[in-house]
Parts: structure tokens; C-alpha cells; sequence
């Protein structure tokens, strides 16, 4: 007997499957791309909220790898830095925020600087102390609004360290409704001049 040879059709299986290997590695590398600056800063912000201080400087440092120029990673990574009491490398990442930045609004950037510069103080005579008061000086200067109260307390602060006096700073930060500067002035102030209005 004569069997007619079986018609066997194309097979699509392999086919579809290279081309379902190379759509997924498509997307893959396009989700990999869209991995931009931001991308990392923001997952950057969510460890950091979420008290995972190693991943978020991770992410941070992605960030900055990627955009320089970038300077929200380097504030927070600054900021993670201070909270660490690691003074120099929150300076240096304030720095680079400073150099990147191409706006006159920098105002938060000087302040927190400043901060850093403050707590390496150790003596009057200290050139950190200066440096704070010039950081503190130039933060007002470019936001003297009631969000920046706090540089004109820590410019009082820093001026009761050198052997200045720093009441007036105390009360445009009292005014601008900062109350620990309230509180400052009724304590460094009040025993010198017998005035007592807050």
C-alpha cells in the first residue's frame, strides 16, 4: 500500500520564539536606558525615606554618575553626610553643588554649607566659623524670606562662637517665625540689654 507522505507546515514556534527573545531584550534595554539621573535620584529618595541610608547613597551616587550637573543627589547626599557628622565630604558635595548649579537660587545649598561649616568649629579663631558666616551671609542675601529663618539664627549662633554679637540675627529669625531663635535671644541676649520681648 502507498502512504502519501505527510504535509508537514511551517513551523512558527522557533521563529516566534527568537523574535519573543528579541522583544524582550528590546524592552529590557530600553527600560535600562530610561535609567536616567532623575530615575536613580528618586530611588535614591525612596530608600532614604524608608531609613536605608546605604541604598539611598548608592542610588545618589548613580545619580551623580550619570548627571553632574544634577545637583538634587548631591544636596541629599550632602545631607545624608552631615546627619553622619561626616563634615568634609558633606562640604565637598555642597561644593560640587554650588560649581554645577547654573541658578542665582542657591540659597538652600549655602545654608547647608554653612551648617557643616559650623559644626567643624572648635574654637573662635576658626577659619570654619568664618566660612560659615560667609555661607550663612550669602544664603540670606539670596533668600531673606521666612523658608531661610534658620541661616539668620545660625549666623547668630556662629557670631556668639567668634566673640560677636549675633542678637539682631536672632530676632530677623524670631520675626521671620523660627522659634528656636526666639528662645536664643531671651537666653544670649536678654541678661545684656534687660529686653525681653519675646
Amino acid at each position: 500500500e502507498y502512504k502519501e507522505p505527510s504535509k508537514k507546515g511551517f513551523n512558527l514556534w522557533p521563529l516566534l520564539t527568537i523574535l519573543g527573545i528579541l522583544l524582550l531584550i528590546f524592552i529590557l534595554f530600553k527600560s535600562c536606558k530610561e535609567r536616567d539621573s532623575n530615575w536613580y535620584y528618586e530611588k535614591g529618595n525612596t530608600a532614604y525615606e524608608s531609613d536605608n541610608v546605604e541604598s539611598a547613597l548608592e542610588n545618589y551616587e548613580y545619580a551623580i554618575d550619570e548627571d553632574q550637573f544634577n545637583i538634587d543627589p548631591l544636596i541629599k547626599r550632602g545631607t545624608i553626610y552631615y546627619e553622619n557628622e561626616n563634615y568634609d565630604d558633606a562640604i565637598s558635595d555642597f561644593d560640587d553643588a554650588i560649581d554645577a548649579s547654573s541658578e542665582d537660587d542657591d540659597w538652600l545649598v549655602y545654608f547647608l554649607r554653612g551648617k557643616s561649616y559650623y559644626k567643624k568649629g572648635k574654637s573662635k579663631f576658626s577659619r570654619a566659623y568664618k566660612k560659615a558666616l560667609e555661607d550663612f551671609d550669602e544664603s540670606i542675601k539670596l533668600n531673606s524670606t521666612s523658608v531661610n529663618a534658620e541661616a539668620f539664627y545660625y549666623k547668630g549662633l556662629v557670631k556668639n562662637k567668634i566673640g560677636l554679637v549675633g542678637c539682631d540675627d536672632f530676632i530677623a529669625a524670631c520675626d521671620l517665625g523660627y522659634k528656636l531663635a526666639c528662645n536664643e535671644y531671651d537666653k544670649a541676649c536678654y541678661p545684656k540689654t534687660g529686653f525681653k520681648p519675646y
